[in-house]
């Protein structure tokens, strides 16, 4: 579907992004609520199509254009758009090879701003996205910066690093969550949140669980909560088991959260090349988070004192954590606003503060 670019005109900001999934959703309320006043014109342009549900809330406040054709065509309009206008995307790495046409300046968020791997693909994708982060900095029209893992502060090569907006939206979150003291579960609770895909090794999490049940050390339920993807769903029609239970739907903030806060265990049995806004709030909720090992996340894991705990992917070390964490007596609080770092990622976005209408 392509737009007319005089339907734009009046607008002062303009969201570039992929789709409003998953943490995207609660970034573009916060930055409603937070960052921009109501007399503020905000246009989202999204390439996937925004269903109805998601963009009601928004209505009067966010003019929404979704359903582009490819990003190079985003781009294109983009560039007919003053230069007094704010354009920013939160899905920089996705946007790398259009950005090289873009004539206008462009802020963009890299959240995966991390060497995913050895392999030859994850090293050919780090040297693409290092040149050309590299180049749109010397001579391009594009700024970039990195969101960086919480405590980290060496990812540098890619722009400048900037902490994640979900340490604030927690702040303004956990307060009406914790007057509540935590319940005890009959049965070991083990949540999967947000928006869940087959990257996110959900069927390892079944087996892992699968076996924690079978070796009787404790009893375990295994939550799915959140948007599951359609390969997924199929998948897991195939290993129905009465401790699984997958709840596939929209989640506003406040059940959202209310999930994290209840269950015993965060399982994210992925390496994580970014910045996580399900680890922030588990740990301003007090629930114990297990992650795949990754280098970048040491020093979160040491704050995090026992709350965070890092270890290889495989089903024998996860399952002897589970088991331990289950056994636990004592509640662990932990100070992770100390991860938070100087610059929000938000502030990098609209750092311009005079704009004017296209």
């Amino acid at each position: 579907m392509i737009h007319d670019v005089t339907s734009f005109r009046g607008t002062q900001y303009v969201l570039l992004t992929d789709d409003l999934e998953g943490h995207k959703l609660i970034w573009l309320r916060h930055l409603c609520n937070t960052y921009l006043s109501k007399e503020n014109k905000l246009l989202v342009i999204s390439l996937k199509k925004l269903e109805e549900e998601v963009t009601s809330e928004f209505l009067g406040r966010v003019s929404f254009r979704s359903d582009w054709p490819n990003r190079r065509t985003v781009i294109k309009i983009v560039n007919s758009i003053s230069a007094d206008a704010i354009v920013f995307t939160w899905d920089g790495d996705n946007w790398l090879l259009p950005f090289l046409s873009a004539k206008r300046p462009i802020q963009a968020l890299l959240m995966r701003p991390y060497l995913g791997g050895s392999n030859l693909k994850s090293l050919a994708s780090w040297f693409v996205k290092l040149l050309i982060t590299h180049l749109e900095n010397r001579i391009g029209y594009v700024s970039f910066a990195s969101l960086s893992i919480p405590g980290d502060q060496k990812v540098s090569k890619l722009g400048q690093n900037v902490y994640d907006p979900n340490f604030d939206i927690i702040e303004s979150a956990k307060s009406e969550i914790l007057q509540f003291p935590k319940k005890q579960n009959a049965i070991f609770r083990i949540l999967i949140p947000g928006f869940i895909s087959e990257r996110k090794n959900p069927l390892l999490a079944y087996q892992i669980c699968e076996i924690v049940n079978q070796r009787n050390v404790c009893q375990v339920e295994l939550f799915m909560v959140g948007r599951v993807s359609r390969d997924l769903l199929i998948s897991l029609a195939q290993v129905q088991s009465p401790w699984l239970i997958v709840r596939n739907e929209f989640l506003n903030q406040s059940e959202y959260l209310k999930y994290i806060y209840e269950s015993d265990l965060v399982l994210l049995p992925y390496e994580n090349i970014g910045s996580s806004g399900t680890v922030i709030e588990s740990l301003a909720l007090e629930t114990p988070v297990l992650l795949a090992y990754s280098k970048p996340w040491v020093h979160a894991a040491k704050v995090g004192r026992g709350n965070l705990i890092l270890t290889k992917l495989n089903k024998d070390s996860m399952v002897e954590i589970i088991e331990s964490v289950a056994g636990r007596s004592i509640h662990i609080k932990c100070d992770y606003q100390i991860l938070k770092g100087e610059l929000g990622a938000f502030d990098f976005l609209l750092r311009n503060t005079s704009v004017k209408e296209i």
